[in-house]
């Protein structure tokens, strides 16, 4: 986030939302706490946000010859491969099957390495 030129105080928000959260079940009149382990649950507003961030990071700061949104790159006079995204999805869109795998495998490299 601080790449992107978010502002520290903000990033250090989001890191309080993430990190060290404690949810508190009822069960049978009594309630239990418990520590988050796994990061953000699955529909939670700042979790789209966060994968589209660092989704932006991977593409932008990266490597931009092969990723830039759904303008087309070309790699071969024949192959076009694009790439489109919302809220957790990622959509590869190529002419060709190699295309598209070499889409892929590259994002998911790189992608490891955030």
């Amino acid at each position: 986030m601080t790449q992107l030129g978010i502002n520290a105080k903000l990033v250090r928000l989001v890191k309080a939302c993430v990190q060290h959260s404690k949810c508190t079940v009822k069960f049978n009149g009594e309630y239990e706490e418990f520590t988050v382990e796994t990061g953000l649950k699955q529909g939670d507003s700042l979790s789209n946000r966060l994968f589209n961030t660092s989704l932006e990071t991977v593409g932008s700061e990266r490597d931009t010859r092969w990723f830039n949104g759904l303008k087309h790159m070309r790699r071969t006079p024949k192959t076009i491969r694009s790439l489109a995204s919302y809220a957790d999805d990622i959509i590869t869109i190529g002419k060709t099957e190699e295309g598209v795998i070499w889409t892929a495998e590259k994002l998911i490299c790189q992608g490891k390495e955030i």
